[in-house]
C-alpha cells in the first residue's frame, strides 16, 4: 500500500479495533457493572457513525454511478446509526425492552438501501452463457440460504405477539435481501479500482448476515443475553463496511485473490454447508422431510443445469480458441507477407535505415546503411559519435525515439571508416502491440557532399559580400573624398580670379588715367594670381596622379629613400639639423611615390620651423608598432586641427608659403601603400607626423 492510503486505513482500522477490543473487554470483565449497556451501546453507535462517515468520504470523491451507489450505502448505515442511538435511548435510558421498538425501522431500513446500493456498483457487462450462469448460481445459494431458514429459524418465529412476529419475519427478509446482494456482488465482476473494496463488502455482508442468524437462533432458544461475544460480529461488520470505500477512493498496490476465482466454488461450498446443517438437525414432521427433499431436489437439478452450461461454455469456448487459432495462423501468414514486402521495401529504400532495441543495439540494417558505412551485406553496421562523448544528434535522437518522441530533419556528424561524415537523421519510436516502446526506428541520408558545396557556396558568398561590401565603402570614400575635392578645389581657384578680376578693372582704371607706375603694379598683382593658380592647378593635378602606379613596388631599404630625399632638399635644409634614426626596415613600395610624400614632410616641417632657436627634425622608426614618423620642433599643431590639415589646400596659417597640398598629397600616397597617417602634436611643443607602410620584416638595414 501507498503511505497515504496506509495512513488512512490505519486510523479508520485502529478505531474499529479498539471498539471491537473494547467490546470483548466489557463483555469479559464489566458485564455486572452498572453502566455497562450504556458503554456496550455507545460502542455500537460510534462503530456504526464511523463507517457513515467512510462511506460520505467514499460518496464525495465518487463521479457517476459509483457515486450513486455510494450514497445509497451511506443512507443506509445512516439509518442503522439512528437504529443504533434509538437502542442505546430505549434500554439505557427508558429502560423498557428495545426489540420490537422504533429502533427496528432504522435497522431494518439499513438493508434495502444497502441492497441497493450493491447492485448499484458498476460492473462489467455479461455475455449471455455469463449471465445464464449468474441465475443459476444465485438459485443454488438462495434455495440452499431458504433450506437454513426453514429448518432452523422459520418454523419458530410465530410469538403471541404480532407485532415481535412480524419484526422477526421483516428481518429474515431483509437477511435474503442481503444475501441476494451479496451474489451479486461475489458472482458479477465489478467495475472497481481493485477487488479489494468488493472483497471487504462481501466479508461485511456475510458477517452481518451470520450474526443476524446467530441473533436469531439464539432468540428463539432463549440463549441471547445482551452484551455476548455474538454483538461483536455487528462490530466486525461495520468495521469491514467502513474500510471498503476508503480502498475504494485510493485503492492498494496490492490485490487480493480475485472474486471472479472464488465465485466458482462459493455455490458449492453454501450448498453443502446448508445440507450438513439440515443433516444434523432432526426432522420429527413430515412436512419438514418433504421440504428437505424438495429442496435437495431441486438444488441437484440446478448443479445438473449448471454443469451443463458449464460444458456448453467450454464448449463455445474450444470453438472460439479454434477460430482464433484459425485467425492466427492466418494473421501469422499475412504478417510473414508483410513482413517479406517490408524487408524488401527497406532493403531497397535509398536511404540507410536502422532498427535498435531499447539498449540501443542494432537490430536491422538495411543495404544502403551499410553502403553509406563501407560495410558488406553481411557486416554489422555501427556508427560512433564524432569527437563527441554521447550528446551528439546521433545519440540524442535514438535516446529522444526510446523515450517517444520523433524527430525530423535533424543534422549530425558520425565517423565512418576513421573519417567525419555528415547525415540528415530521422528518428522515431518503436511500439508493440500494446504501445509499449521496444526501440527505435533510425532513418539517415549522407550529406556530406551536400555539407560541401553548401559550405563552399557560403565562403563564395561570404567573400562576395565582403568584396562588394569593400568596394562599396571604397565608392562611397572616394565619392565622399571627390565631393570635398570638387569643392575645395572650386573654393581655392574662386579666389585668384576673383583678385584678378578685381586688379583688371584697376588695371583699366589706371590706363585711362595715364597713371604708368600703378599700371605696373596692377600687372604684378595679376600676375601673381595667375601664378598662384598654376600653383593650384599643378598641385590638383598632382595629387590625381597619386591614385595612379607610375612604378611597380620594389624592396627598399626606408633610409636610402630617406637619404635621397634629404640631397634633392639640401638647399632648403640650410640650418636645420636633421636626425635619421637607426635600424630602420626595408619597405615594399612605390619608391619615388614615397620619396615625393617624404619631401612634402620634411618641407612642411622646414616652414613651421624657421622661427625655431635650433630648428631640428628627426626621421626614425618605432619598431614596437611598427610605425615611421618625421618630427620637428617647431610651433606645432592644435589637436582640434589634427585631421583638417590633411584637407586639400587647408593651411592652419595663411600667411606661411604654399597651397596647402602638401599634407593631403603625403596622405593620398600613404593610403595608395594600404598605410595610414596621423599627427600627434601640441601647440607649441612640435609635431610628429606618424605614418605606416608595407613592411617586409626578415632584414632591417641600418645606418650606413
Amino acid at each position: 500500500m501507498s503511505a497515504s492510503v496506509d495512513r488512512r486505513i490505519l486510523v479508520v482500522a485502529s478505531a474499529f479495533a479498539f471498539l471491537i477490543a473494547s467490546h470483548l473487554v466489557l463483555i469479559t470483565a464489566f458485564r455486572d457493572a452498572d453502566a455497562f449497556l450504556l458503554m456496550e451501546d455507545s460502542l455500537f453507535v460510534m462503530a456504526s457513525a464511523i463507517a457513515t462517515i467512510c462511506l460520505l468520504h467514499a460518496f464525495k470523491r465518487s463521479t457517476g454511478r459509483a457515486r450513486t451507489a455510494w450514497m445509497a450505502m451511506f443512507i443506509a448505515m445512516s439509518f442503522n446509526t439512528a437504529g443504533e442511538l434509538a437502542w442505546l435511548v430505549i434500554e439505557v435510558f427508558l429502560k423498557t425492552e428495545p426489540f420490537p421498538s422504533i429502533a427496528d425501522i432504522g435497522y431494518l431500513a439499513f438493508y434495502p438501501f444497502f441492497a441497493a446500493g450493491i447492485f448499484l456498483l458498476p460492473s462489467v457487462p455479461l455475455s449471455a452463457n455469463e449471465r445464464s450462469r449468474l441465475l443459476l448460481d444465485e438459485c443454488i445459494a438462495l434455495i440452499s440460504s431458504l433450506l437454513i431458514l426453514w429448518i432452523y429459524i422459520l418454523p419458530e418465529l410465530y410469538e403471541d405477539d404480532p407485532l415481535a412476529t412480524f419484526v422477526s419475519i421483516a428481518y429474515v427478509l431483509m437477511d435474503l435481501l442481503l444475501i441476494i446482494a451479496l451474489m451479486d456482488i461475489l458472482f458479477r465482476e465489478h467495475a472497481t479500482p481493485e477487488d479489494w473494496p468488493a472483497l471487504l463488502l462481501v466479508l461485511g455482508m456475510g458477517v452481518m448476515i451470520i450474526t443476524d442468524l446467530g441473533y436469531a437462533y439464539q432468540e428463539i432458544q432463549g440463549t441471547y443475553i445482551s452484551g455476548s461475544l455474538v454483538d461483536t460480529g455487528w462490530l466486525a461488520a461495520y468495521m469491514l463496511m467502513g474500510i471498503a470505500p476508503l480502498l475504494w477512493v485510493r485503492p492498494p498496490s496490492w490485490s487480493p485473490v480475485s472474486l471472479k476465482r472464488i465465485s466458482y466454488y462459493v455455490p458449492v461450498v453454501w450448498l453443502g454447508l446448508a445440507l450438513i446443517l439440515a443433516l444434523i438437525r432432526g426432522h420429527g414432521s413430515v412436512a419438514n422431510a418433504a421440504a428437505l427433499a424438495a429442496s435437495i431436489s431441486g438444488i441437484i437439478g440446478l448443479m445438473l443445469l449448471r454443469e451443463r452450461q458449464s460444458v456448453r461454455a467450454m464448449g463455445d469456448m474450444l470453438a472460439d480458441l479454434r477460430e482464433e487459432a484459425e485467425r492466427r495462423a492466418a494473421a501469422e501468414k499475412n504478417l510473414a507477407e508483410t513482413k517479406n514486402l517490408l524487408e524488401s521495401i527497406l532493403t531497397q529504400a535509398q536511404c540507410g535505415i536502422l532498427v535498435v532495441d531499447a539498449d540501443g543495439k542494432i537490430l536491422f540494417s538495411n543495404d544502403m546503411a551499410r553502403r553509406m558505412v563501407g560495410k558488406s551485406p553481411g557486416e554489422s553496421v555501427g556508427l560512433r559519435s564524432y569527437k563527441q562523448e554521447g550528446g551528439t544528434e546521433w545519440d540524442l535522437c535514438i535516446s529522444r525515439a526510446l523515450r517517444g518522441a520523433i524527430t525530423e530533419c535533424r543534422e549530425a556528424r558520425v565517423v565512418v571508416d576513421g573519417s567525419p561524415s555528415d547525415i540528415l537523421l530521422e528518428s522515431a519510436p518503436l511500439r508493440d502491440s500494446s504501445g509499449e516502446i521496444v526501440g527505435a526506428v533510425v532513418s539517415f541520408m549522407d550529406i556530406t557532399e551536400r555539407k560541401r558545396l553548401e559550405d563552399e557556396l557560403r565562403r563564395h558568398t561570404t567573400e562576395l559580400e565582403r568584396i562588394v561590401e569593400e568596394r562599396t565603402r571604397e565608392i562611397e570614400r572616394k565619392n565622399a573624398e571627390m565631393e570635398r575635392f570638387v569643392y575645395t578645389v572650386s573654393h581655392d581657384l574662386r579666389s585668384p580670379l576673383i583678385t584678378i578680376l578685381g586688379f583688371l578693372g584697376y588695371l583699366r582704371e589706371d590706363l585711362r588715367a595715364g597713371q604708368s607706375d600703378k599700371v605696373e603694379s596692377d600687372i604684378r598683382f595679376i600676375e601673381n594670381s595667375v601664378l598662384k593658380m598654376d600653383r593650384l592647378l599643378t598641385n590638383t593635378l598632382e595629387l590625381s596622379r597619386v591614385g595612379r602606379v607610375i612604378n611597380p613596388p620594389e624592396d627598399v631599404p626606408f633610409s636610402d629613400i630617406v637619404k635621397e630625399v634629404l640631397s634633392e632638399m639640401n638647399a632648403k635644409l640650410n640650418g636645420v639639423d636633421v636626425v635619421i634614426g637607426e635600424d630602420m626596415p626595408v619597405v615594399h613600395v612605390d619608391r619615388m611615390r614615397v620619396g615625393e610624400m617624404l619631401a612634402n614632410l620634411i618641407d612642411n616641417s622646414i616652414k613651421y620651423t624657421k622661427n625655431a632657436d635650433r630648428p631640428r627634425i628627426e626621421i626614425g622608426w618605432r619598431p614596437e608598432n611598427a610605425v615611421f614618423f618625421v618630427k620637428d620642433n617647431g610651433t606645432g599643431i592644435d589637436p582640434m586641427y589634427h585631421d583638417r590639415v590633411f584637407e586639400l589646400f587647408y593651411k592652419i596659417d595663411r600667411s606661411t608659403p604654399g597651397t596647402g597640398a602638401g599634407l593631403a598629397i603625403a596622405k593620398k600616397i600613404v593610403e595608395v601603400h594600404g598605410g595610414r597617417i596621423w599627427i600627434e602634436s601640441e601647440v607649441g611643443k612640435g609635431c610628429t607626423v606618424c605614418f605606416t607602410l608595407p613592411v617586409r620584416r626578415e632584414k632591417s638595414y641600418a645606418k650606413s
